[in-house]
């Protein structure tokens, strides 16, 4: 590469000396321009005309010396030139680009600020819903459950009938409130795993006999085929979570059979729960929107909530307890909700909202 741009550098000397017009200035300007592209600053240039300049004066002789320098010193300051104003130009982007860039940093910073203000907002929005909401709403279902059990006298079948209405309202009323709080939490990061030893078994137990009455209310079977398994995870939001899908199978199911199974990995180092019901299923092309927040597919059953369940559970799975949510439907056949979490979550590191376990 260098040599050729000496050889063109020493032609475009010699023509220029013949005074062939403009054409050798032309050549040198894009000599010049090579050079700074490969990044050669102005002593290279300085070399190659050097170079040309001793070549040409020995074949002219030395009595044209003074006339070959002065042809030379003019195309080696044309060169110069292209040098200085293209520098200059790569300067004033620099320069622009700079300014450009410490702009954006400004925004980068306004716009952090903003999101320190929106977090703590979420902070008091949070603890505004814990007091002001939910000491109400415990006060209102506790006082309806005391009446309803008559400890303050009879009831005639209408108060009963009321005072029923006014139970279930608090307490969905309570669980969507719990469920905007949790989501608010897990997404702040404000939840730490709270890892205790517990059975997998009774853990299970513990969720059917939470549903118990549901099932039965509605008529349907329950199967449960756990095994027994000591896990150290955060018990209460693993029960949440399979509360949450059984609650779901449980409602979206008229009749049938729901089928709970706990079981561990061939590895020893995973184990999954499933819920399995012959509700009314779920479409393909709904899937993928399942674990969406707030989102109600359409069905043929008419079901209480607020959309938030499945997001909430996956959220709880994959950034609490470092597991995974899995969900397997047919349309009208029913569906299979499986959640998988590590046995020992200190054995597993994985990042939550930012910090790792």
């Amino acid at each position: 590469m260098g040599e050729k741009l000496a050889e063109e550098y020493e032609s475009a000397l010699r023509r220029y000396l013949r005074q062939e017009g403009e054409e050798p200035l032309f050549t040198v300007s894009e000599i010049a321009k090579k050079l700074i592209k490969d990044h050669a600053g102005p002593d290279v240039l300085m070399d190659i005309h050097a170079n040309a300049l001793s070549a040409v004066i020995r074949d002219e002789g030395t009595a044209e010396a003074a006339t070959v320098m002065a042809s030379a010193n003019t195309l080696l300051l044309h060169a110069m030139m292209v040098f200085a104003m293209t520098y200059h130009s790569l300067f004033s982007q620099v320069k622009s680009d700079k300014k450009k860039l410490e702009q954006a940093y400004a925004e980068l910073e306004k716009a952090h600020a903003r999101l320190r203000d929106l977090d703590r907002l979420k902070l008091i929005f949070i603890a505004s819903m814990s007091h002001e909401l939910r000491t109400p709403l415990n006060s209102i279902i506790g006082f309806s459950s005391i009446l309803l059990d008559e400890w303050t006298g009879g009831l005639s079948p209408e108060q009963k009938a009321n005072l029923g209405i006014v139970l279930r309202a608090g307490r969905h009323l309570l669980s969507i409130v719990n469920d905007v709080i949790d989501v608010s939490k897990v997404e702040s990061g404000m939840i730490e795993p709270m890892i205790e030893e517990f059975d997998l078994n009774d853990l299970i137990d513990e969720a059917v006999l939470f549903v118990s009455k549901d099932i039965l209310g509605k008529g349907l079977e329950i199967k449960v085929e756990a095994m027994r398994k000591a896990l150290h995870t955060d018990r209460r939001r693993l029960l949440q979570s399979v509360l949450n899908l059984l609650s779901n199978a449980v409602k979206f199911t008229e009749k049938g059979v729901i089928s709970i199974s706990a079981y561990g990995s061939s590895e020893g180092d995973s184990v999954s729960i499933s819920i399995t019901d012959t509700g009314v299923g779920i479409r393909a092309e709904d899937i993928p929107r399942l674990f969406e927040p707030f989102c109600r597919l359409d069905s043929s059953v008419k079901a209480p909530g607020t959309g938030l369940g499945l997001y909430l559970t996956r959220k709880i799975v994959t950034e609490i307890l470092g597991g995974e949510v899995d969900c397997q439907s047919g349309f009208g056949q029913g569906s299979r909700f499986t959640i998988t979490i590590p046995v020992d979550i200190r054995a597993r590191s994985f990042t939550m909202k930012g910090r790792s376990l």
